[in-house]
């Protein structure tokens, strides 16, 4: 985050060009009136964010639960700034509606392109194609380390000893990344107190966002 904060102070506000766009991905919450500045906020289930963030993260289970329960406090956050400057995008539509998000994106950063070239960015995005740049990239970097025995640091992610990531410094994608699980097999992964504690906390969070609550789908089973 602090990293994308200097560039943008460094890079973005002196920007001349209206043709040059920078694009930051930062997980602090920011201030809602930056210059030159329009939003994109991912809106997604806290039960699949806390799941990710437990797997990934390798953390334990209070932690990811936090993640989770925070996610409302950051759309709510967005929601109070003015809505032309504000996309917001809902995390199975990127998936399911590609070539509409891509549109809607171009439209609010105001970039005309054409639908070639729609169909060009969604198709080298799709999370087969992902996850293909990600495995060479892993592979590149333990090339490195074998042949050289040194890595830059721009081409890792640490987040502990036992946690180190390939960073893809062409598209910031980075191990980990893709999921082989879907959204509805969140539970697969927790045993059955576990589940019992993430819904208790998790669900109200769920059904506020506008997802379905799972203590229902639960009764259901």
């Amino acid at each position: 985050d602090n990293d994308f904060i200097k560039s943008y102070i460094n890079r973005s506000l002196p920007e001349t060009s209206l043709s040059n766009k920078y694009v930051y991905k930062v997980h602090k919450l920011l201030n809602l009136n930056l210059p030159r500045s329009k939003y994109i906020v991912i809106l997604r289930n806290p039960y699949e964010i806390l799941t990710s963030f437990y797997h990934f993260m390798k953390c334990d289970l209070e932690r990811a639960i936090n993640v989770g329960k925070r996610h409302a406090m950051v759309i709510d956050h967005y929601s109070k700034m003015s809505q032309e400057k504000l996309l917001k995008i809902r995390y199975e539509d990127i998936e399911l509606n590609t070539i509409n998000i891509v549109k809607e994106i171009s439209a609010f950063l105001e970039i005309d392109l054409s639908m070639e070239n729609i169909e060009l960015i969604s198709d080298k995005f799709n999370k087969n194609k992902v996850q293909l740049t990600i495995n060479k990239c892993e592979a590149d970097l333990l090339k490195k380390i074998k042949e050289t025995g040194k890595v830059n640091k721009n081409e890792v992610v640490i987040i502990s000893p036992k946690n180190i990531r390939a960073f893809d410094v062409n598209t910031g994608f980075q191990s980990g990344h893709i999921s082989k699980r879907s959204s509805s097999e969140w539970r697969d992964i927790f045993s059955k107190n576990e589940v019992e504690k993430i819904i208790n906390s998790i669900d109200s969070v769920a059904v506020q966002l506008g997802y379905e609550s799972e203590r229902t789908k639960k009764n259901n089973y």
